[in-house]
Protein backbone atom coordinates (compact mmCIF):
# COMPACT_ATOMS: atom_id res chain seq x y z
CA UNK A 1 0.00 0.00 0.00
CA UNK A 2 3.05 2.07 1.05
CA UNK A 3 4.68 1.72 -2.34
CA UNK A 4 0.97 2.72 -4.42
CA UNK A 5 0.68 5.97 -2.35
CA UNK A 6 4.29 6.94 -3.17
CA UNK A 7 3.19 5.76 -6.90
CA UNK A 8 0.30 7.78 -7.28
CA UNK A 9 2.28 10.72 -5.47
CA UNK A 10 5.12 10.43 -7.98
CA UNK A 11 2.52 10.47 -11.13
CA UNK A 12 1.00 13.50 -9.69
CA UNK A 13 4.39 15.29 -9.42
CA UNK A 14 5.79 14.05 -12.77
CA UNK A 15 2.95 14.11 -15.50
CA UNK A 16 3.50 17.34 -17.52
CA UNK A 17 2.90 18.98 -20.93
CA UNK A 18 5.28 21.22 -22.78
CA UNK A 19 7.12 21.66 -18.85
CA UNK A 20 3.72 22.57 -17.25
CA UNK A 21 2.95 19.91 -14.82
CA UNK A 22 -0.77 18.77 -15.36
CA UNK A 23 -1.60 16.89 -12.03
CA UNK A 24 -0.15 18.60 -9.00
CA UNK A 25 -2.46 21.28 -8.82
CA UNK A 26 -1.26 24.00 -10.85
CA UNK A 27 -4.35 24.23 -12.73
CA UNK A 28 -6.79 24.19 -10.10
CA UNK A 29 -8.86 26.67 -9.41
CA UNK A 30 -7.81 29.55 -6.51
CA UNK A 31 -10.58 30.67 -3.69
CA UNK A 32 -11.00 32.69 -0.98
CA UNK A 33 -13.42 33.29 1.97
CA UNK A 34 -14.63 29.82 1.98
CA UNK A 35 -15.82 29.27 5.33
CA UNK A 36 -14.94 25.85 7.08
CA UNK A 37 -18.30 26.18 8.84
CA UNK A 38 -20.40 26.52 5.98
CA UNK A 39 -18.54 24.57 2.82
CA UNK A 40 -16.38 21.30 2.68
CA UNK A 41 -15.10 19.45 -0.21
CA UNK A 42 -15.41 23.17 -2.51
CA UNK A 43 -14.51 21.71 -6.34
CA UNK A 44 -14.30 24.28 -8.96
CA UNK A 45 -14.61 22.57 -12.67
CA UNK A 46 -14.85 24.89 -14.65
CA UNK A 47 -14.88 29.02 -14.22
CA UNK A 48 -15.66 31.84 -16.59
CA UNK A 49 -13.34 34.32 -14.93
CA UNK A 50 -12.90 37.61 -16.54
CA UNK A 51 -8.65 38.90 -16.61
CA UNK A 52 -8.14 40.76 -13.29
CA UNK A 53 -10.88 39.90 -11.94
CA UNK A 54 -12.57 37.50 -9.48
CA UNK A 55 -15.94 35.80 -9.08
CA UNK A 56 -18.62 36.05 -6.48
CA UNK A 57 -20.34 32.83 -5.38
CA UNK A 58 -23.87 33.14 -3.21
CA UNK A 59 -25.56 30.12 -1.66
CA UNK A 60 -28.28 30.13 -0.47
CA UNK A 61 -30.21 27.38 1.78
CA UNK A 62 -33.81 27.55 2.09
CA UNK A 63 -34.25 24.17 3.50
CA UNK A 64 -32.38 22.55 5.66
CA UNK A 65 -31.35 18.38 5.06
CA UNK A 66 -32.21 15.91 7.47
CA UNK A 67 -32.21 12.22 7.82
CA UNK A 68 -34.16 9.44 8.05
CA UNK A 69 -35.97 9.38 12.12
CA UNK A 70 -37.81 7.09 14.00
CA UNK A 71 -38.70 7.77 17.66
CA UNK A 72 -39.49 5.23 20.71
CA UNK A 73 -41.08 6.60 23.74
CA UNK A 74 -41.96 3.74 25.24
CA UNK A 75 -38.59 2.86 27.63
CA UNK A 76 -37.65 -0.28 28.94
CA UNK A 77 -38.78 -3.44 27.00
CA UNK A 78 -40.89 -5.99 28.56
CA UNK A 79 -40.44 -9.66 27.73
CA UNK A 80 -37.95 -10.91 25.80
CA UNK A 81 -37.94 -8.48 22.02
CA UNK A 82 -35.97 -8.83 18.90
CA UNK A 83 -35.97 -5.80 16.23
CA UNK A 84 -34.66 -6.02 12.61
CA UNK A 85 -32.63 -2.16 12.00
CA UNK A 86 -32.16 -1.21 8.60
CA UNK A 87 -30.52 1.21 6.44
CA UNK A 88 -28.83 1.96 3.63
CA UNK A 89 -25.87 -0.07 4.08
CA UNK A 90 -27.69 -3.02 5.44
CA UNK A 91 -29.45 -4.96 8.19
CA UNK A 92 -28.78 -6.52 11.46
CA UNK A 93 -30.82 -8.20 13.79
CA UNK A 94 -30.84 -7.03 17.69
CA UNK A 95 -32.27 -9.45 20.32
CA UNK A 96 -33.20 -7.73 23.96
CA UNK A 97 -33.32 -9.47 27.22
CA UNK A 98 -36.82 -8.49 29.36
CA UNK A 99 -36.05 -4.77 30.94
CA UNK A 100 -33.39 -3.47 28.57
CA UNK A 101 -33.10 0.22 28.77
CA UNK A 102 -33.34 2.38 25.94
CA UNK A 103 -29.57 3.28 26.48
CA UNK A 104 -28.61 -0.93 26.17
CA UNK A 105 -31.05 -0.36 22.90
CA UNK A 106 -29.40 2.40 21.83
CA UNK A 107 -25.97 1.31 22.52
CA UNK A 108 -26.53 -2.27 20.41
CA UNK A 109 -27.96 -0.11 17.70
CA UNK A 110 -24.70 2.26 17.41
CA UNK A 111 -22.38 -1.04 17.67
CA UNK A 112 -23.76 -1.77 14.39
CA UNK A 113 -24.02 1.56 12.71
CA UNK A 114 -21.18 1.04 10.08
CA UNK A 115 -22.92 -2.14 9.03
CA UNK A 116 -26.45 -0.38 8.76
CA UNK A 117 -26.06 3.04 8.55
CA UNK A 118 -27.80 3.88 11.44
CA UNK A 119 -27.15 5.55 14.88
CA UNK A 120 -29.09 6.37 17.42
CA UNK A 121 -29.60 8.64 21.01
CA UNK A 122 -31.22 8.38 23.99
CA UNK A 123 -32.85 11.50 25.87
CA UNK A 124 -34.26 10.98 28.98
CA UNK A 125 -36.61 7.71 28.53
CA UNK A 126 -36.82 8.17 24.71
CA UNK A 127 -35.00 6.59 22.00
CA UNK A 128 -34.46 8.46 18.70
CA UNK A 129 -33.01 6.57 15.45
CA UNK A 130 -31.12 8.49 12.67
CA UNK A 131 -29.61 7.72 9.69
CA UNK A 132 -26.53 8.38 9.35
CA UNK A 133 -26.69 10.46 5.91
CA UNK A 134 -28.78 13.17 5.12
CA UNK A 135 -30.55 13.32 1.58
CA UNK A 136 -34.20 11.71 0.40
CA UNK A 137 -32.22 8.27 -0.49
CA UNK A 138 -31.45 7.92 3.09
CA UNK A 139 -33.82 5.92 4.99
CA UNK A 140 -34.05 3.82 8.73
CA UNK A 141 -36.55 1.14 9.49
CA UNK A 142 -36.74 -0.55 12.74
CA UNK A 143 -39.34 -3.44 12.23
CA UNK A 144 -40.16 -5.54 15.80
CA UNK A 145 -39.35 -9.50 15.11
CA UNK A 146 -40.76 -10.65 18.15
CA UNK A 147 -41.86 -9.52 21.67
CA UNK A 148 -43.56 -5.86 22.00
CA UNK A 149 -41.33 -2.90 20.12
CA UNK A 150 -43.46 -0.17 18.99
CA UNK A 151 -41.58 2.70 17.03
CA UNK A 152 -43.57 5.94 15.64
CA UNK A 153 -42.93 4.30 12.25
CA UNK A 154 -41.83 1.47 10.54
CA UNK A 155 -39.83 3.43 8.09
CA UNK A 156 -38.67 7.02 7.03
CA UNK A 157 -36.66 8.77 4.73
CA UNK A 158 -34.37 11.67 4.91
CA UNK A 159 -34.90 15.03 2.88
CA UNK A 160 -32.67 16.98 0.47
CA UNK A 161 -31.42 20.42 1.01
CA UNK A 162 -33.08 22.85 -0.89
CA UNK A 163 -30.20 24.84 -2.42
CA UNK A 164 -29.29 28.17 -4.81
CA UNK A 165 -26.43 29.43 -6.11
CA UNK A 166 -26.19 32.71 -7.39
CA UNK A 167 -30.06 32.88 -7.47
CA UNK A 168 -30.47 29.37 -9.70
CA UNK A 169 -31.92 26.06 -8.18
CA UNK A 170 -28.48 23.92 -7.74
CA UNK A 171 -28.77 20.45 -7.60
CA UNK A 172 -28.63 18.92 -4.22
CA UNK A 173 -28.25 14.99 -2.71
CA UNK A 174 -28.58 15.49 1.23
CA UNK A 175 -25.64 18.09 1.77
CA UNK A 176 -23.80 17.40 -1.78
CA UNK A 177 -24.72 20.34 -3.79
CA UNK A 178 -23.44 20.77 -7.68
CA UNK A 179 -24.55 23.53 -9.60
CA UNK A 180 -24.12 24.44 -13.70
CA UNK A 181 -24.15 27.46 -15.73
CA UNK A 182 -22.52 29.32 -18.52
CA UNK A 183 -20.25 31.01 -16.11
CA UNK A 184 -19.55 28.24 -13.35
CA UNK A 185 -18.99 24.46 -12.89
CA UNK A 186 -18.72 23.92 -9.26
CA UNK A 187 -19.59 21.20 -6.49
CA UNK A 188 -19.41 21.41 -2.87
CA UNK A 189 -21.04 19.74 0.67
CA UNK A 190 -22.89 21.78 2.53
CA UNK A 191 -21.13 21.84 6.34
CA UNK A 192 -23.60 20.82 9.23
CA UNK A 193 -23.24 23.90 11.04
CA UNK A 194 -24.77 25.16 7.90
CA UNK A 195 -27.53 23.03 7.22
CA UNK A 196 -30.02 25.53 8.11
CA UNK A 197 -31.83 28.45 6.26
CA UNK A 198 -29.70 31.32 5.31
CA UNK A 199 -26.54 32.80 3.14
CA UNK A 200 -23.25 32.94 2.09
CA UNK A 201 -20.65 33.17 -0.35
CA UNK A 202 -16.90 32.49 -1.65
CA UNK A 203 -15.21 33.85 -4.06
CA UNK A 204 -13.50 32.24 -7.10
CA UNK A 205 -10.18 34.66 -7.80
CA UNK A 206 -8.75 32.85 -10.82
CA UNK A 207 -6.89 29.63 -11.77
CA UNK A 208 -7.94 27.23 -14.14
CA UNK A 209 -6.12 26.23 -17.35
CA UNK A 210 -7.61 28.64 -20.06
CA UNK A 211 -8.12 28.01 -23.94
CA UNK A 212 -8.90 30.93 -26.61
CA UNK A 213 -11.14 29.24 -29.27
CA UNK A 214 -11.71 32.79 -31.41
CA UNK A 215 -9.86 34.40 -34.22
CA UNK A 216 -9.67 37.42 -30.96
CA UNK A 217 -8.84 36.70 -27.50
CA UNK A 218 -11.97 38.01 -25.95
CA UNK A 219 -13.96 36.72 -22.95
CA UNK A 220 -16.92 35.20 -25.31
CA UNK A 221 -14.48 33.11 -27.29
CA UNK A 222 -12.18 31.92 -23.41
CA UNK A 223 -12.71 28.14 -22.42
CA UNK A 224 -11.54 27.39 -19.06
CA UNK A 225 -11.26 24.17 -17.40
CA UNK A 226 -10.10 23.18 -13.76
CA UNK A 227 -7.49 20.56 -12.85
CA UNK A 228 -7.15 19.52 -9.66
CA UNK A 229 -4.22 17.58 -7.44
CA UNK A 230 -4.68 13.82 -7.84
CA UNK A 231 -1.60 13.41 -4.92
CA UNK A 232 -2.90 11.10 -2.32
CA UNK A 233 -3.22 14.26 0.25
CA UNK A 234 -6.12 15.25 -2.35
CA UNK A 235 -7.90 12.39 -3.38
CA UNK A 236 -10.78 11.52 -1.09
CA UNK A 237 -13.02 13.89 1.52
CA UNK A 238 -13.27 15.90 4.40
CA UNK A 239 -15.60 13.58 5.77
CA UNK A 240 -13.77 10.40 5.83
CA UNK A 241 -10.75 11.32 5.19
CA UNK A 242 -7.62 11.02 2.10
CA UNK A 243 -5.93 8.62 0.48
CA UNK A 244 -2.86 9.33 2.72
CA UNK A 245 -4.60 7.95 5.74
CA UNK A 246 -4.38 4.23 3.79
CA UNK A 247 -0.30 4.39 4.50
CA UNK A 248 1.48 2.83 7.42
CA UNK A 249 0.73 4.23 10.68
CA UNK A 250 -1.94 6.48 9.42
CA UNK A 251 -5.62 6.50 10.93
CA UNK A 252 -7.11 4.31 7.92
CA UNK A 253 -4.05 1.92 7.36
CA UNK A 254 -4.63 -1.59 6.72
CA UNK A 255 -3.44 -2.37 10.23
CA UNK A 256 -5.85 -0.42 11.98
CA UNK A 257 -9.54 -0.62 12.61
CA UNK A 258 -10.84 1.23 10.03
CA UNK A 259 -11.22 -0.76 6.93
CA UNK A 260 -14.40 0.48 6.15
CA UNK A 261 -13.40 4.06 6.25
CA UNK A 262 -10.65 2.92 4.46
CA UNK A 263 -13.28 1.73 1.75
CA UNK A 264 -14.83 4.77 1.60
CA UNK A 265 -11.59 6.62 0.93
CA UNK A 266 -10.62 4.23 -1.75
CA UNK A 267 -14.24 4.56 -3.40
CA UNK A 268 -14.20 8.49 -3.07
CA UNK A 269 -10.93 8.77 -4.88
CA UNK A 270 -11.76 6.02 -7.81
CA UNK A 271 -14.86 8.04 -8.41
CA UNK A 272 -12.79 11.44 -8.39
CA UNK A 273 -10.03 10.63 -10.87
CA UNK A 274 -13.13 9.18 -12.74
CA UNK A 275 -14.87 12.25 -13.04
CA UNK A 276 -11.62 14.22 -13.59
CA UNK A 277 -10.83 11.80 -16.71
CA UNK A 278 -14.59 12.14 -17.74
CA UNK A 279 -14.36 15.72 -18.17
CA UNK A 280 -10.66 16.07 -19.34
CA UNK A 281 -11.86 13.66 -22.44
CA UNK A 282 -15.19 15.86 -22.66
CA UNK A 283 -13.43 18.86 -22.60
CA UNK A 284 -10.56 17.76 -25.58
CA UNK A 285 -13.46 16.31 -27.83
CA UNK A 286 -16.37 18.45 -27.18
CA UNK A 287 -14.50 21.81 -26.31
CA UNK A 288 -11.23 21.92 -28.14
CA UNK A 289 -12.05 18.79 -31.12
CA UNK A 290 -15.22 20.76 -32.05
CA UNK A 291 -13.29 23.71 -32.57
CA UNK A 292 -10.23 22.73 -34.49
CA UNK A 293 -13.22 20.18 -37.10
CA UNK A 294 -14.91 23.50 -37.63
CA UNK A 295 -11.62 25.57 -38.03
CA UNK A 296 -10.03 22.72 -40.34
CA UNK A 297 -13.51 22.90 -42.60
CA UNK A 298 -13.08 26.68 -42.72
CA UNK A 299 -9.97 26.11 -43.64
CA UNK A 300 -10.29 23.86 -46.48
CA UNK A 301 -13.45 26.24 -47.98
CA UNK A 302 -10.98 29.19 -47.99
CA UNK A 303 -8.46 27.37 -49.56
CA UNK A 304 -10.99 25.37 -52.10
CA UNK A 305 -12.07 29.03 -53.37
CA UNK A 306 -8.01 30.50 -53.56
CA UNK A 307 -7.75 27.36 -55.91
CA UNK A 308 -10.74 28.00 -58.02
CA UNK A 309 -8.89 31.37 -58.25
CA UNK A 310 -5.58 30.80 -59.07
CA UNK A 311 -5.90 27.93 -60.77
CA UNK A 312 -7.45 28.76 -64.49
CA UNK A 313 -8.76 25.69 -66.97
CA UNK A 314 -7.21 26.72 -69.98
CA UNK A 315 -8.57 24.13 -71.84
CA UNK A 316 -12.33 25.29 -70.95
CA UNK A 317 -11.50 29.00 -71.12
CA UNK A 318 -10.04 28.45 -74.85
CA UNK A 319 -13.00 26.92 -75.91
CA UNK A 320 -15.15 30.07 -74.47
CA UNK A 321 -12.91 32.18 -76.53
CA UNK A 322 -12.90 30.01 -79.27
CA UNK A 323 -17.37 30.42 -79.21
CA UNK A 324 -16.86 33.96 -78.28
CA UNK A 325 -15.35 34.64 -81.91
CA UNK A 326 -17.20 32.44 -84.02
CA UNK A 327 -20.61 33.79 -82.38
CA UNK A 328 -19.11 37.14 -83.27
CA UNK A 329 -17.96 36.47 -86.89
CA UNK A 330 -21.52 35.03 -87.14
CA UNK A 331 -23.50 38.05 -85.73
CA UNK A 332 -20.94 40.55 -88.61
CA UNK A 333 -22.10 38.30 -91.29
CA UNK A 334 -25.61 38.25 -90.55
CA UNK A 335 -25.68 41.92 -90.36
CA UNK A 336 -23.96 42.46 -93.48
CA UNK A 337 -26.44 40.12 -95.30
CA UNK A 338 -29.12 42.34 -93.70
CA UNK A 339 -27.84 45.61 -94.87
CA UNK A 340 -27.09 44.00 -98.45
CA UNK A 341 -30.87 43.10 -98.98
CA UNK A 342 -32.08 46.70 -98.25
CA UNK A 343 -29.82 47.84 -101.26
CA UNK A 344 -30.49 45.35 -104.14
CA UNK A 345 -34.29 46.96 -103.50
CA UNK A 346 -33.20 50.22 -104.02
CA UNK A 347 -31.53 49.06 -107.85
CA UNK A 348 -34.62 48.08 -108.66
CA UNK A 349 -36.52 51.32 -108.24
CA UNK A 350 -33.72 53.28 -110.60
Amino acid sequence: MDSILSTVNRIAQATSFEGKKLLNGNFDYTTSGVASTSFNNVQINSARVPDGKSLNVVVQVTTSAQTGTITYTGGNVTGNVTIEVAGNTGTEQLSFASGATVSAIAASINSVTTATGVSATVSGTDLRVDSTQYGADQFVSPKTIAGTFTPSTTKDKGRDAVVSVNGADAQVNGLSVSYRSNSIDLQFTLDSTFNTAGTDSFVVTGGGATFALGSKVTEADKASIGIGSVSTGSLGDKTNGYLNALASGGASSLSSDNLSTAQKIVDTAIKQVSQLRGRLGAFQKFTIGSTINSLGVAYENASAAESAIRDTDFAQETANLTRSQILAQAATTVLAQANASPQSALKLLQ
